[in-house]
């Protein structure tokens, strides 16, 4: 029987014992796991950095983006608060971008925000009202009665993600302000409807409302401008009273107009949509100018357009004689106290009107210009002596009757044919020398216009009064029957007629030369007239062959 016996180590082969096989398998699979969780904490840490930088960084960021476009913004209501003006007082059109909402950069891994769509929109119309106004240039419109007009406040609104306290800002009444959540006003510029003596009543009219997330366009359309200035005083003893609507409170209109000496009083009471601001001025003369300027769309037609006349030019307060002619003009306006078109109708029953041809007619309707000029040649009926009456007048709104705003009254002192009153006489044929007006050359112009340049060698100015135009003889046998001096209608002569009054102030100074245009009806070279000139104390014939 054999006895199983331990080998001794010694005599061990190395199969039978193999120790060292699964120590290093081991510590290999250790490694591999560290790995495999360092990554994970690294992963760990990295998503806790993003997060850390999602919720603390990225609004922090956003939020001073979006303070940085509130400035921008601002700007660009400053642009559009200077388009404005521009079209107001300039009749400039213009087209201003305003940048309606922040942008936020891309950010790799890292989510921003949706934009937030800002928005700029019109108000609804409120009224403003001028009280108590007196111009004296036009006292059948602005004669102390109320006065009311439309307009609207335009408005930008941001919607920011992190920007909290962002104001509103608002243009009214060429004032540019910031509201912030706190009810705090702050101007962004300086500008306001009244400094010192001068009121400017920029009104707004259209229907604006735009939202997106980037910028829009908003054009601004001058309706009634340039804004032109009318002198205005109290018509009673208390001052001229401005009432606006407004989104302000009292105190803040207060610290807007802090620095204007002449408001008796402020006040604004509660109301809706708008407060009111009232301001009464201190009694005296102020400067008033008046536009209005388009934007957006849906323009109040009915507020544009002719409204009123008044008398253009210097008074007629000197006589004519009763075989001369008197141009009258006056100005169409509308209710902004700018020019426009419209027509109008002259009447008298003192004389009659001449046309341009040379006929005359009883009544007489004429179109302005775009300046909203129109004249007329008034002719005393023969042998009327006295104060010729003459009306000129339109119905604008076409009610059927002529408001008193709608007319203009003018008076002419007619007297009896006289002749010359010259107290000096130079009246040879083309004076030369001594205190006379020479003739000192003749230029053909195209349209049947000559141009003559005079020369004064007297010592003291000469103003050309009256024109006469004595004759006019051409080779072709057709001459011309009328003229004009420097083609203005109401300096218009005839061929067979009188002298006629010089509406137009042509001076000639003492030992200087002047230039005259006369447009006739026709006109060719080699044709010869003649024109008698009355100066202020001296009275001169001309012949003159055209060139």
């Amino acid at each position: 029987m054999r006895i199983k016996t331990d080998t001794p180590a010694s005599h061990r082969s190395p199969t039978d014992t193999a120790p060292s096989r699964p120590t290093l398998a081991l510590n290999r699979d250790e490694r591999g796991v560290s790995e495999v969780l360092g990554a994970i904490l690294m992963f760990g840490l990295l998503m806790t950095l993003l997060v850390l930088i999602q919720v603390n960084a990225v609004p922090a960021q956003n939020q001073q983006i979006e303070f940085e476009h509130n400035q921008r913004a601002q700007q660009d209501m400053l642009s559009l608060d200077q388009a404005l003006l521009r079209a107001g007082t300039e009749n400039v059109p213009a087209s201003t971008q305003v940048e309606l909402a922040a942008q936020y950069p891309s950010r790799f891994f890292l989510i921003n925000p949706s934009v937030g769509t800002g928005s700029i929109e019109t108000l609804a119309p409120g009224t403003v009202t001028v009280s108590n106004a007196v111009a004296p240039s036009a006292s059948t419109y602005w004669n102390g009665d109320r006065q009311t007009f439309d307009t609207r406040v335009l408005r930008y609104r941001p919607n920011y993600n992190e920007y909290r306290n962002a104001p509103v800002t608002s243009y009214e009444h060429n004032t540019l302000v910031n509201t912030f959540d706190n009810g705090a006003v702050r101007p962004v510029d300086s500008g306001s409807f009244l400094a010192d003596d001068q009121i400017v009543l920029l009104l707004v009219d259209g229907q604006l409302s735009t939202s997106s997330t980037s910028a829009k366009a908003v054009e601004t359309r001058p309706l009634s401008a340039p804004a032109r200035t009318v002198t205005v005083t109290n018509g009673t003893n208390s001052g001229i009273t401005l009432s606006l609507p407004t989104t302000l409170t009292e105190a803040h209109w207060e610290t807007l107009l802090e620095d204007e000496d002449n408001i008796a009083e402020l006040d604004v009471t509660s109301g809706s949509p708008y407060n009111t601001l009232t301001v009464t001025l201190e009694p005296g003369s102020y400067q008033l100018r008046m536009a209005r300027v388009g934007v957006g769309s849906d323009i109040n037609e009915s507020a544009l357009g002719p409204h009123y006349l008044t008398a253009a030019g210097d008074a007629y307060t000197e006589s004519i004689r009763t075989s001369e002619s008197q141009a009258l003009r006056v100005q169409v306006r509308d209710q902004f106290n700018n020019p426009t078109t419209g027509d109008v109708t002259f009447t008298s029953p003192d004389g009659s009107f001449r046309k341009s041809d040379g006929e005359t007619v009883d009544s007489l309707t004429k179109p302005s210009s775009e300046s909203g000029d129109v004249s007329a040649v008034f002719v005393p009926s023969a042998g009327f002596t006295g104060i010729a009456e003459v009306t000129a007048s339109q119905d604008f709104n076409g009610d059927g009757t002529t408001q008193r705003r709608e007319q203009v009254a003018f008076t002419v002192p007619v007297q009896a044919d006289s002749g010359s009153n010259m107290t000096n006489s130079a009246s040879n044929v083309n004076p030369y020398f001594g205190e006379s007006v020479r003739l000192e050359s003749v230029s053909r112009q195209p349209n049947n216009s000559v141009t003559l340049e005079f020369y004064n060698n007297g010592s003291s100015d000469r103003e050309m009064q009256r024109i006469r135009l004595l004759f006019y003889s051409s080779g072709s046998g057709k001459v011309a029957e009328w003229g004009k001096l420097n083609d203005d209608d109401r300096d218009q002569f005839y061929r067979i007629g009188g002298s006629e009054r010089i509406d137009q102030s042509i001076v000639i100074e003492s030992q200087k030369s002047n230039t005259v245009g006369i447009t006739f009806d026709r006109a060719n070279p080699r044709d010869l007239f003649g024109i008698t000139i009355e100066y202020n104390g001296l009275s001169s014939t001309y012949f003159v062959q055209i060139p």
